[in-house]
């Protein structure tokens, strides 16, 4: 699954809505689930992260 994001852009959204918190976090049940739905979690996230810091 390819995202549309360089490296340098995916670390930027990491740092600035906290993922690698959230991942970390959630860990037993994030990491019995399949890479597409990590990666849509991961986008709903940042999605809720940004609308909550307007």
């Amino acid at each position: 699954m390819k995202q549309e994001l360089s490296g340098e852009e995916a670390i930027s959204l990491f740092e600035k809505y906290n993922v690698l918190s959230y991942l970390s976090d959630n860990f037993e049940v994030l990491h019995t689930q399949s890479q597409q739905w990590l990666m849509e979690e991961i986008k709903e996230y940042i999605t809720k992260q940004k609308k909550a810091n307007q």
